[in-house]
């Protein structure tokens, strides 16, 4: 008779495919937005103030509760977080779509990051403890590919949807996914959790909160405002900087803490997540950057804008799921090194980018950004979650998830 350690094993690429599905409408959810300002500010009379706290109010509930979302999931069960997450982000989602002004978009949004911040870190534990260490680099690379990819797809689908649709369809697209994964996930994907965690640390939950909801709010906002004099800008750096600060000395101190600072003293831990960081940092300002490049300087359609930026996506399918075997025959240390090399000099390439060059140029630059990316963020990945033992893969994947999140912002 089939033990359940082997029915995990031999559904281990369902389960896969089942988590990927949940990462990736959250991850289309940072991007999709962009395209579909005009369409809501005309449609809901919205204000460039009340567009803004549309997009505050997703990125910082996000970027701030990942962490909390990944210590419950290690606590209480990452299958269960997960299947909670998706609920609430499907009624927040329906919600939005049906949304009557700017107000309730902007609250309905702030729910459906509190779903997303509960899916996200769970996917990548939950991927950590059901495969194998002899393939959980691969399967860690693909998530990782699927990520990137999912940045570049939401431009393209929002595109999509307005050329047919209302502008709530960006949101209600999300419905009949998160039906499809939630009964998926309740058949195919395995309960995991930390059986010696300890008790629940308040404290360290809620610095962890404030000081990366007050970071993340003072980044955005001041790109947003295009104003770093501001005290909501630089003001809510600093703050956020400083209770982060009082966070790691409070989680050194106490016997259960959420997440164990001294993992940062392993350098593999530390200086996959910086480079996680600096490659996410890329990958959020080029989508942005080309996506406003190719609609206002270029005259195409938000569909047609979109679709430009799939380069980028496609080189990270391409490169991500073979980039673990570079990291077997050259090291994960020189793979990232040269996943960096890469997108710096695609990223020196768009200095050059001029009014009249023609698209193509721009459409190779992607590509190469692309793939410098895909062999930065798999292995940068796989390097922090296999530093961490099992039981706390919830924390670590929530760290790296914030991480992605801040840089982004």
């Amino acid at each position: 008779m089939e033990t359940v350690e082997e029915r995990i094993y031999r559904r281990r690429w369902l389960t896969m495919l089942t988590l990927v599905s949940g990462l990736i409408i959250v991850i289309i959810d940072n991007t999709i937005l962009n395209v579909a300002l005009p369409s809501i500010s005309q449609q809901l009379g919205a204000s460039q103030a009340q567009l803004t706290g549309a997009i505050l109010s997703y990125a910082v509930v996000f970027g701030s509760l990942q962490f909390t979302a990944g210590v419950l999931g290690d606590r209480w069960g990452r299958k269960r977080i997960f299947m909670i997450g998706l609920v609430l982000f499907g009624l927040a989602s329906l919600a939005a779509s049906l949304s009557q002004s700017p107000n309730q978009l902007v609250g309905f949004r702030a729910l459906m990051a509190i779903g997303a911040a509960m899916i996200t870190p769970q996917t990548l534990s939950i991927l950590t403890n059901v495969f194998p260490p002899a393939e959980r680099g691969r399967a860690i690379a693909i998530w990782a590919g699927c990520t990137g990819a999912s940045l570049a797809l939401g431009p393209i689908v929002g595109g999509l949807l307005l050329d047919y649709f209302w502008w709530g369809s960006i949101f209600f697209i999300n419905v009949p996914i998160v039906i499809g994964t939630f009964i998926a996930a309740w058949f195919l994907v395995p309960e995991s959790k930390n059986a010696n965690a300890g008790k629940i640390d308040p404290a360290g939950i809620a610095l962890s909160v404030v000081g990366l909801g007050a970071l993340i709010f003072g980044l955005v906002y001041g790109g947003e405002k295009r104003d770093w004099s501001s005290v909501l800008s630089t003001g809510m750096i600093v703050f956020g900087v400083a209770i982060l600060a009082l966070f790691v000395l409070v989680e050194s101190k106490i016997d259960s803490p959420s997440f164990d600072v001294r993992f940062f003293k392993n350098p593999r831990f530390s200086a996959a997540s910086i480079a996680a960081a600096f490659g996410f940092f890329a990958l959020f300002g080029i989508s942005f950057f080309l996506t406003f490049y190719f609609q206002f300087v270029k005259g195409l359609t938000p569909l047609q804008a979109g679709l430009s930026v799939l380069p980028v996506g496609i080189a990270q399918v391409i490169f991500a799921p073979r980039a673990p075997k570079l990291v077997a025959r050259i090291g994960p240390k020189f793979t990232i090194a040269l996943g960096l090399a890469v997108l710096a000099a695609s990223l020196f390439g768009y200095l050059f980018v001029s009014l009249d060059d023609p698209v193509w140029h721009v459409y190779v630059l992607g590509f190469f950004t692309g793939a410098g990316l895909a062999h930065v963020v798999a292995p940068s990945t796989e390097s922090v979650m296999s530093s961490l033992p099992p039981e706390n893969a919830g924390a670590g994947a929530a760290v790296n998830n914030t991480t992605r999140q801040v840089s982004g912002a």
